[in-house]
């Protein structure tokens, strides 16, 4: 196997794994440079104005048919290393049973590091600045992300975690070695940016699963948890990520917040939610600054149903999006023409499960008494200002409860549904009225916080 890496990587790369000894190099003057007939940068130094400053040299530039033809055999070397990772890794995984020796792990460490060294250079060279556009679209044209984390990592991970304690050193080296070229990506490949982040938080979760020591086990889901957590800030619409962090949260009110976040596009997770023991009593001491958010986010959840179809408050929550979407682009756009939408109707009244009734209700009574005791202004402004958290992520949805009653005027019987299942009617408007009143000392009403509030914004 050694001489086939020599044919996919020859001259390219230093293997960092042995010890290789530098020499310091000798100093050089002019003089001790060989003698020539054309004058050197360093000659002209010597002689100009400025002494002992060295010129820059001339740089040529690469012209896009060499760009092209550097491209085309950099991409060939990939799918040699490519059709070798994937052969190595299948032969493997299907046979668990036989153990390898540490030559056999290091060179299968060798052939998927050459194989990541190949997707830096085809990221690099179709990334260069000259590059023209379809050249820089050729990494997304054929998948180079999907295709680097699953045949250079994923596969590979999976068979050296199937082949524990005895790859247990070869995989936290090779886990240290993706995680650094992952690095390497997220600083020269901005263009897959969001990728290279969710891997990282992968790769770290990896390390996690694999350390037995307790504070490494938790410093490794610290690292994983924020990697996750810069994702989701960049892409709050991905219950994926969301459910990433439930996984490696602890039983908490906060990993139940993370469950109900990722309910949202993904309704599968609702398994985990179930086989999790999150419905356990933890006899801790509550807090509104550590735990109002979360406790904001849950009861949120819980009232949408926790992603079914068939819950009217989300039906009447999706139909209002609908509407300000159509009302947003038909302003934004006087000559094309906006396909109508169509409705999200709830579900007849006689087809629906009492079960599901009763849970909203449970669900509604929790919401109105969690908002009610924030609100109860106490004589401690920090308890106050502490509570300010979970108050704000309720008057959030308060305003799109607002929003979907109005918007939900032109369908009588979804607007009546909405009513009674939870209008804003059920809102203790004088209670927030007095929160807000102490809470105007705390933080000044500018100008444009009021023009907001006429707008309704």
């Amino acid at each position: 196997m050694g001489a086939a890496l020599d044919k996919v990587r020859p001259h390219r790369y230093l293997d960092l794994s042995s010890t290789v000894h530098i020499r310091a190099p000798t100093p050089r003057t002019v003089d001790s440079l060989p003698g020539t007939n054309q004058t050197s940068v360093l000659s002209i130094a010597q002689t100009a104005r400025w002494s002992g400053l060295i010129l820059q040299p001339d740089n040529s530039l690469v012209s896009e048919e060499q760009l092209r033809h550097e491209i085309k055999a950099i991409y060939a070397g990939l799918l040699v290393a490519e059709a070798k990772c994937v052969n190595l890794d299948a032969a493997q995984a299907k046979n668990p049973s036989v153990e390898l020796d540490n030559s056999q792990w290091q060179e299968s460490i060798a052939l998927h590091r050459a194989y990541l060294y190949e997707h830096h250079d085809f990221l690099m060279a179709t990334q260069h600045p000259p590059t023209t556009p379809d050249l820089k679209a050729l990494p997304t044209m054929y998948g180079m992300p999907a295709r680097l984390w699953k045949y250079g990592i994923h596969d590979f991970l999976e068979v050296l975690r199937s082949r524990r304690p005895s790859s247990q050193d070869h995989v936290s080296s090779f886990i240290y070695l993706a995680y650094q070229m992952m690095a390497l990506f997220h600083e020269t490949a901005p263009i897959f940016l969001d990728t290279w982040i969710e891997c990282l938080g992968d790769l770290a979760r990896y390390r996690m699963s694999m350390e037995e020591e307790k504070e490494a086990h938790a410093q490794w889901g610290r690292v994983a948890a924020s990697w996750y957590i810069k994702a989701s800030d960049r892409h709050p619409q991905i219950g994926r990520l969301y459910h990433h962090l439930a996984i490696l949260e602890r039983p908490s009110l906060r990993m139940f917040a993370w469950y109900g976040k990722s309910l949202t596009p993904q309704a599968r997770a609702r398994t985990s939610l179930k086989y999790r023991y999150v419905f356990t009593p933890i006899a801790r001491c509550f807090s509104w600054r550590n735990c109002g958010v979360s406790l904001a986010v849950a009861n949120i959840a819980a009232l949408l149903g926790h992603g079914f179809d068939t819950n009217s408050l989300r039906a009447a929550f999706d139909f209002a999006i609908q509407r300000i979407n159509e009302q947003t682009m038909l302003s934004h756009s006087t000559t094309h023409h906006v396909a109508p939408t169509s409705k999200i109707r709830a579900g007849a009244p006689e087809a629906k499960c009492e079960e599901d009734r009763r849970l909203l209700q449970v669900s509604k009574w929790m919401t109105l008494n969690s908002l009610r005791m924030a609100m109860r202004c106490p004589s401690s402004i920090t308890t106050f200002r502490d509570s300010s958290a979970f108050v704000g992520v309720m008057f959030c949805f308060i305003h799109i409860l607002c929003l979907a009653e109005r918007e939900t005027q032109i369908d009588r019987e979804m607007n009546m549904s909405l009513r009674l299942q939870f209008g804003p009617d059920e809102i203790e408007w004088a209670l927030v009225a007095d929160y807000l009143n102490h809470l105007g000392p705390l933080r000044p009403i500018t100008d444009h916080l009021v023009q907001c509030a006429r707008q309704g914004i």
